[in-house]
């Protein structure tokens, strides 16, 4: 079961928290050493849930520099024109990259960047929030819950 969380705060913070269970389809669990959830060059955060593959095509990728004193819906932009495009072809060349009729299929993982919070969904939509926190995984629906959120 995964469960990752992103919150964004008023004065530009992002944070991710996660667990470190891995399971398997077969009912097997384990605790992993490589992390769900890491800082990335000074930039960005993440958070995933799908596949440690995919975690690990993120950790290790080379990443553009984003934008700096941008609006969220600049910031945005830029994720959706240079960022995704750049993990698209990360997932891509690891590996990674799903191809189910005619359209791509990635995962899903929370990014915290330029004092943003965006959730990558598996056909590499960019979400943002009207509210300072998204969960993804397994426990996305009991998380908010557990934040005081409906």
């Amino acid at each position: 079961m995964t469960c990752i969380v992103g919150l964004k705060e008023d004065d530009g913070s992002v944070w991710i928290g996660g667990d470190s269970l891995a399971s398997g389809y077969n009912g097997a669990c384990v605790l992993r050493a490589d992390p769900k959830v890491f800082r990335k060059d000074p930039h960005y955060i993440f958070g995933f849930s799908t596949s440690y593959r995919m975690g690990q095509i993120l950790q290790h990728s080379v990443l553009p520099v984003p934008p700096k004193g941008r609006t969220p819906e600049e910031v945005h932009a830029w994720m959706v024109t240079n960022f995704v495009p750049t993990i698209r072809d990360a997932f891509k060349e690891g590996g990674w990259a799903q191809r189910e009729t005619e359209r791509e299929k990635g995962g899903f993982f929370l990014v915290g960047v330029a004092g943003n919070l965006f959730c990558i969904e598996s056909d590499y939509a960019v979400a943002c929030f009207t509210k300072g926190f998204h969960a993804i995984g397994c426990g996305e629906f009991t998380a908010p819950r557990c934040l005081g959120g409906s």
